[in-house]
């Protein structure tokens, strides 16, 4: 029962912010610069004692509107590895990959590996909102060297629904994402990212998650549009 209504609220979220963003994007769909994606994901939480965790994540991206219409087609899989270790209560570290398989929807197309690291920080809390920072550098493999992507991203993370009951509780978090790609021999590329998202336990050690992300890449030069329904759920051990 939790989980339909979770589930219920969750298409109703979406489809009201859905829905007042796509009046919003309207303009920008009807030209080239617009793509709608969604992203199913699932992730597998393995700790390893009191401090190391190990995450294996699988995900799938798919087109849903680009070109100027409607074409629900394979984009790339994705899977993600990663081992943290926390530092205390506020903070944590971690060493991870992205390997994205995009050839398994496009046989000429090249799959890439990249090296992630980051740094989590819990920042505060302002009665039932949370804070919470963290900064993510990524690297290809094969131009290691020559290009870097920055990222910080800010979570506020807040109770809709509360309860003594964890699995009754509802939350909502909304996420600004600043990032930078410089590569050698090139300009500087600016994206900027923002999550909207509702996220709830299902059961003692299953979570689910479903938002819509909105980004804008190199809004300083020639902006990219992209509209993003994501939804995954997330396993521990």
């Amino acid at each position: 029962m939790a989980s339909k209504n979770f589930i219920a609220a969750g298409l109703r979220f979406i489809f009201i912010l859905g829905l007042s963003l796509g009046f919003w994007s309207n303009s920008y769909a009807q030209q080239q610069n617009f793509a709608g994606y969604f992203y199913p994901e699932f992730s597998l939480e393995v700790p390893a004692g009191r401090a190391w965790t190990f995450e294996i994540t699988l995900k799938d991206q798919y087109y849903a509107y680009q070109e100027g219409q409607f074409d629900f087609e394979g984009k790339t899989l994705r899977l993600d590895g990663a081992v943290s270790r926390s530092l205390g209560h506020k903070q944590a570290v971690s060493l991870g990959f992205k390997y994205y398989i995009e050839s398994i929807y496009d046989l000429e197309a090249d799959n890439k590996v990249r090296i992630t690291e980051a740094y989590k920080h819990f920042l505060g809390s302002t009665g039932d909102l949370d804070f919470t920072g963290r900064f993510k550098f990524e690297q290809e493999t094969d131009r290691f060297f020559h290009w870097l992507k920055s990222r910080y991203k800010l979570k506020m993370k807040f109770p809709l629904i509360k309860s003594q009951d964890p699995l009754k509780q509802l939350f909502m978090s909304i996420s600004p994402e600043m990032i930078w790609e410089v590569e050698k021999g090139e300009r500087s590329v600016f994206e900027q990212r923002l999550e909207v998202a509702l996220s709830k336990d299902l059961a003692k050690a299953i979570s689910a998650k479903m938002g819509l992300e909105y980004r804008i890449k190199d809004y300083t030069a020639h902006p990219f549009h992209k509209l993003i329904l994501k939804a995954g759920v997330t396993a521990g051990l």
